[in-house]
């Protein structure tokens, strides 16, 4: 779990800044604070639905692209 919490993180920040968004940037469009958004991005926090669906719309990607899915088959 707190690998899934790491790399989302780092989707998220190497998204936001390939669009050149600072992290006040991101925050304003969300409506969260910076410090959550960087513990966000450092995989300390996990972000509720409604705040993906808010990230990912703002760096205009679709939420879905932050899920994984296993080669392995398996759905754990």
């Amino acid at each position: 779990e707190a690998d899934l919490a790491k790399s989302l993180g780092e989707d998220i920040r190497g998204l936001r800044r390939a669009r050149g968004m600072t992290l006040e940037d991101l925050a304003e469009k969300v409506d969260l604070s910076v410090g959550f958004l960087s513990q966000l991005e450092h995989g300390k926090k996990k972000p509720s639905i409604g705040a993906l669906q808010r990230i990912s719309a703002a760096l205009n990607v679709p939420t879905g692209s932050f899920f994984r899915t296993s080669l392995s088959g398996d759905p754990r």
